[in-house]
């Protein structure tokens, strides 16, 4: 795995804010509906623009909230870090090899997830690790391509196993509540490397244990 720790370090080398400054559109949308504060959880969160997007509304609005940041590169949560000073805001960050975890039980109110996308055998561990590792009642929020996003070419892995089946991802939530669950096109501007229309799975499950 070393090298594709190397490879992600190498381009958030290359440029600040590479997937944008602001938080991802869909997050900044389900926040009009849901309340996402408490113990939060973002993967893949690289320099942690949407769980700083979280934290400063969970702070405007006087709720708690802890947030913890996993990535492959340690140059991405180092900038994660100082985006956060410069915000007065707090991120607690952890190199993380997700295909590696061992996922805490009932530990997070909130899991965030936007386009971390991983090969099929880790993308199966995250999903089981993320309803494990939420608590009774925990969100499980976010914006993914689906495996229609190679006919876009806008954005996201070129290969279509990194990629999501809406079906096969709905599979792992059979039991839960689905507060909000689209499938389709989306026009997405955020950094250099997402531009365009696209087509996303954005969902907002409560896990029901």
């Amino acid at each position: 795995m070393l090298n594709i720790h190397n490879e992600w370090d190498e381009r958030y080398s290359q440029h600040d804010h590479i997937y944008g400054e602001q938080a991802n559109a869909f997050i900044q949308d389900i926040t009009q509906k849901l309340s996402i504060h408490g113990k939060t959880l973002g993967l893949a969160e690289g320099e942690g623009r949407n769980l700083l997007y979280l934290a400063a509304l969970a702070q405007a609005n006087g709720q708690a909230f802890e947030a913890d940041l996993w990535d492959y590169s340690q140059v991405a949560l180092d900038k994660a870090q100082g985006y956060a000073q410069q915000r007065g805001l707090s991120l607690n960050t952890r190199k993380q090899d997700l295909s590696q975890v061992n996922w805490p039980a009932n530990q997070y109110d909130n899991v965030i997830c936007v386009f971390g996308h991983f090969n099929p055998e880790t993308q199966q561990k995250v999903l089981n690790g993320v309803r494990e590792t939420l608590v009774n009642g925990g969100l499980f929020v976010g914006e993914l391509y689906s495996t229609r996003q190679l006919e876009y070419k806008t954005g996201g892995p070129r290969a279509v196993e990194m990629l999501y089946d809406p079906i096969e991802f709905l599979s792992h939530f059979k039991h839960d509540h689905l507060i909000h669950f689209f499938v389709g096109d989306v026009e997405r501007s955020e950094g250099k490397l997402h531009q365009g229309k696209s087509h996303v799975i954005q969902f907002a499950i409560r896990i029901q244990k």
